[in-house]
């Protein structure tokens, strides 16, 4: 069976490396939500991760992931969520919403 990739959501929890130019304040850690193009929730795992590593972020972990397709059948999605899903699709990439940081 030929897997074909398409937009996939997700939330993500990531830390901010203190060894590495960041865009969150060092040791904060973020929730976001990550729209990506990809084949399956693994290969969104692996992108994400790059993508995170790229930008001095470190991935803890990723819950809620499936296709945009099924979460925009069942549930409402913001604006934002929107935008990015369209972004992600025309680039073939990853997308991050607004990271949400706290501290512990």
């Amino acid at each position: 069976m030929v897997q074909n990739s398409e937009v996939w959501i997700c939330l993500a929890h990531v830390f901010s490396d203190p060894k590495a130019d960041s865009p969150l304040e060092t040791g904060k850690k973020a929730y976001v939500i990550v729209l990506g193009y990809a084949l399956n929730a693994f290969d969104l795992e692996i992108k994400i991760k790059n993508a995170l590593n790229d930008m001095g972020l470190t991935l803890l972990s990723i819950e809620d992931e499936e296709p945009y397709s099924v979460r925009i059948s069942e549930w409402e999605v913001s604006e934002e969520t929107l935008e990015k899903a369209k972004e992600a699709e025309q680039n073939k990439g990853i997308r991050f919403t607004t990271f949400h940081t706290y501290s512990e």
